[in-house]
């Protein structure tokens, strides 16, 4: 049975959200949901109470929550910060903390993470 069938269920996520633009690619601009959750876990909650059949989220809160999981697309995510603010003690402790090899492999561990440019610098 396909995700996409019109007798499947999904629970949507708030305008803005990556999940909400990850629905919107796969049903356009005519959503088919009837509920929203506010977070993952409440989009976990709502398949596992029964009351959608799918919805999008992390594989991480998935596996949390016993749930079947399909991957649609992966996300990068940045930290961007103005070029001034570089040599701030808070920013440059934030830059070694998230390059610690300990922190980078604990973080790998977990499911659907991937850590292989993790705390890489790039400027334009």
């Amino acid at each position: 049975q396909s995700l996409l069938l019109p007798n499947v269920n999904w629970i949507g996520r708030e305008p803005g959200s990556g999940a909400r633009q990850c629905l919107d690619e796969l049903f356009g601009t005519s959503p088919r949901f009837q509920y929203t959750a506010n977070d993952h876990r409440g989009v976990v909650g709502a398949i596992q109470g029964g009351w959608v059949d799918a919805g999008v989220c992390p594989r991480l809160v998935s596996e949390e929550g016993d749930l079947d999981f399909l991957s649609l697309r992966w996300e990068t995510y940045h930290l961007c910060f103005p070029a001034a603010l570089e040599d701030d003690p808070r920013l440059r402790r934030l830059v070694q903390a998230v390059r610690d090899v300990n922190f980078r492999r604990l973080l790998g561990e977990l499911p659907g993470y991937d850590t292989k440019t993790m705390g890489e610098l790039s400027g334009t």
